[in-house]
């Protein structure tokens, strides 16, 4: 019950101040984790947004390096801390989601197991979802970003 209140107005929120998002902020910079077990990923439910699965990431803040931001982001949104970085940059793309032009850097990071995935931030994510490579298309509710990014994994 909590959560649904909390996403409905995490969704009313977000669909409420898109507009003057894509106005403020022409583009923005933010990461992307492809987090890998075996041939499937780890994919994330945000609070805020239409409630589409997608990867864990997020905003490079000001005088980080893009390497932080994921390592911080990786933490933040799913408590998986890593003392060396594993994270391996794939590639950087520009992608338009609501109308809102992103330049992404996308990072993977390939386990041997499923880690216990918890968020650091009760108020950011709610779900937790790992999905097949090859099952990603079928899959509801996944994010256009997702499936763009993994185009272009595919191709790597």
């Amino acid at each position: 019950m909590k959560y649904t209140v909390l996403r409905f107005f995490g969704s009313f929120f977000y669909w409420t101040t898109w507009p003057l998002l894509y106005i403020l902020v022409p583009l923005s910079r933010r990461v992307r984790i492809i987090v890998k077990v075996n041939d499937e990923i780890l994919l994330v439910e945000g609070l805020h947004g239409n409630g589409d699965y997608m990867m864990p990431g997020g905003g490079i803040k000001k005088n980080e390096s893009e390497e932080q931001a994921a390592l911080r982001e990786l933490y933040e949104e799913t408590y998986i801390k890593l003392r060396n970085s594993n994270l391996r940059h794939i590639c950087n793309i520009d992608h338009r989601r609501n109308g809102v032009l992103s330049h992404l850097v996308v990072y993977e990071l390939v386990l041997l197991e499923k880690p216990n995935v918890t968020s650091a931030r009760d108020f950011e994510i709610v779900n937790y979802k790992w999905v097949s490579i090859r099952e990603l298309q079928k899959t509801k509710r996944i994010s256009t970003e997702v499936t763009y990014i993994m185009q272009k994994y595919d191709k790597i």
